[in-house]
């Protein structure tokens, strides 16, 4: 009897205890940890910050040189557009100098992830569907100059002033993207040149041209399609020996510059018409077809330097807007040639 009432008491005890285990369960369920879903930012919303950054740091550059101007190390100038600016002196030049590069470097580091971004929208902007003709460098050229000239008027920008005063154009965002869209184009198209430009334009002419300047055994290596400011619709070739470098123009198969691989420094010796004669046999010697006598003549001297220069006033100014065509042969005092330049095939009818 008291076997079985030990039994019924324990079979009792279990029972109340699968019981209060079940509500325990049932009442205080276990809780799994949950997370905030994140949302994922997009490139637009990535790009709009770093132009705030990027405005942010001009202001706070703005306020940098406010608070420089406290120092009294300044002076209002006027700038060749009209405008005051303000330039600083002493100490705070030094000072504004190097925020502004520091500032400088921000903004192109900022720029650059810009454009990363717009990549990862768009591909071909790194990297141009259509890989450009070497003959069409020159045309690229002339065109990304024009647009920039005009995207540094209307584009997207900020503008910095330096310790000496200059404002300074930074394009950024968009603007920044379509400038290296177009130098990504101007890269493959010399890319391109610098493949096959000795092909097209033949470089053992030129080769031959120079080695009638230098001697025949010289070695003349090319080096690169190259575009000048007095003319830059048109690519020119660029080779060296080991003493010079050479421009030509390969479709005229005439010199248009010749500079020491090693500077000359000034120095006095020769008087200025033994000078001007080695001047004028340099000249027949790389262009024999230049006639001297139908240019007007000048003469620009500095310590122990001189620059013997022919123009041509009858044509209208270079591609830079201020030189007349010319030729010119930059000597020193002891006749070391300082630089030839031929900008006569560089002239464009009126």
């Amino acid at each position: 009897m008291q076997k079985r009432n030990c039994i019924l008491l324990l079979s009792l005890l279990m029972t109340i205890t699968a019981c209060q285990s079940k509500s325990t369960a049932t009442l205080f369920p276990t809780q799994t940890p949950t997370s905030t879903p994140t949302v994922p930012i997009s490139i637009q919303e990535k790009k709009a910050a770093i132009l705030q950054e990027i405005n942010a740091l001009v202001d706070q550059y703005n306020d940098f040189l406010e608070k420089e101007k406290s120092a009294d190390n300044y002076k209002i100038i006027q700038l060749p557009d009209g405008s005051d600016s303000v330039k600083f002196t002493g100490e705070s030049a030094g000072k504004v100098f190097t925020e502004l590069m520091q500032v400088n470097g921000k903004i192109t580091e900022l720029n650059e992830k810009y454009y990363k971004l717009s990549v990862e929208e768009n591909s071909s902007i790194a990297y141009p569907n259509e890989t450009p003709k070497a003959n069409e460098l020159g045309k690229l050229q002339s065109k990304y100059s024009a647009w920039l000239t005009q995207e540094l008027v209307v584009g997207s920008k900020i503008k910095l002033v330096s310790e000496d005063g200059t404002k300074l154009d930074m394009l950024i965002g968009d603007s920044y993207v379509a400038m290296k869209e177009r130098e990504n184009k101007i890269a493959a198209a010399q890319e391109k040149a610098n493949q096959d430009y000795q092909e097209y334009i033949n470089s053992d002419l030129d080769i031959q041209i120079i080695q009638k300047i230098e001697g025949k055994n010289v070695q003349v290596t090319f080096t690169e399609a190259a575009i000048s400011s007095y003319r830059t619709d048109v690519a020119y070739s660029t080779y060296e020996t080991q003493d010079r470098y050479y421009t030509l123009d390969s479709n005229l198969r005439l010199v248009v510059r010749i500079e020491p691989k090693n500077m000359m420094v000034g120095s006095e010796g020769l008087s200025v018409p033994k000078l001007e004669k080695m001047a004028r046999e340099m000249i027949v010697l790389v262009s024999p077809e230049i006639n001297l006598d139908t240019l007007t003549y000048s003469l620009g001297q500095k310590i122990g330097t001189y620059f013997f220069r022919w123009e041509d006033r009858t044509k209208p100014f270079l591609d830079d807007g201020q030189s007349y065509p010319f030729v010119q042969v930059g000597l020193n005092g002891k006749g070391e040639l300082l630089n030839y330049i031929n900008t006569l095939p560089m002239s464009r009818e009126k």
